[in-house]
């Protein structure tokens, strides 16, 4: 089963050790403004974010603003992506994964999918074999210039993220 989610998480292959355990120690890190190399980037472990809503969406906001300022990238967008990464980390606790679920909902563009796109991603799920009840999160994205919508895929039960695309 393990294997079923990796692929749906767009995984070709099951992870080695290394990217596990790359994953259990990831840091959320950004460039302040006014710092524009790696020497002076902000690095906060998993174990150190905080749990508080407010501060979070604070760090959230700051790491969309280093991505626009350095990359041109969506800070919303950006935001969202990284908290991808806090859901999906296998470290998250519980308190961490609720104050970032209530961060997602005051990123500017984030939406919850209804209806028929809803459907579409349960369908694709069932294709793997997976049958569950599931939420899905998207932000509308615009990696290279081709427009579309990332997502998260998220286990409606466990309140963990179980795959993501982009459509």
């Amino acid at each position: 089963q393990s294997r079923v989610r990796w692929i749906a998480d767009g995984m070709s292959v099951e992870p080695s050790r290394t990217e596990v355990r790359t994953r259990e120690r990831w840091t959320f890190g950004y460039l302040p403004e006014g710092c524009d190399q790696d020497s002076c980037a902000v690095q906060i472990p998993m174990s150190e974010l905080p749990t508080d809503t407010a501060r979070l969406g604070r760090l959230l906001e700051a790491y969309g603003a280093s991505l626009e300022r350095n990359d041109g990238q969506d800070p919303s967008a950006a935001a969202f992506r990284e908290l991808d990464s806090v859901l999906s980390a296998p470290t998250t606790s519980p308190t961490l994964r609720a104050a970032a679920y209530r961060a997602a909902s005051h990123l500017e563009g984030v939406r919850l999918l209804t209806g028929s796109a809803l459907a579409e991603v349960e369908r694709l799920l069932a294709s793997f074999g997976l049958y569950r009840p599931i939420l899905v999160l998207a932000i509308r994205s615009d990696d290279g210039g081709a427009g579309g919508r990332y997502e998260l895929i998220v286990d409606r039960a466990t309140a963990q993220v179980i795959g993501q695309r982009t459509v």
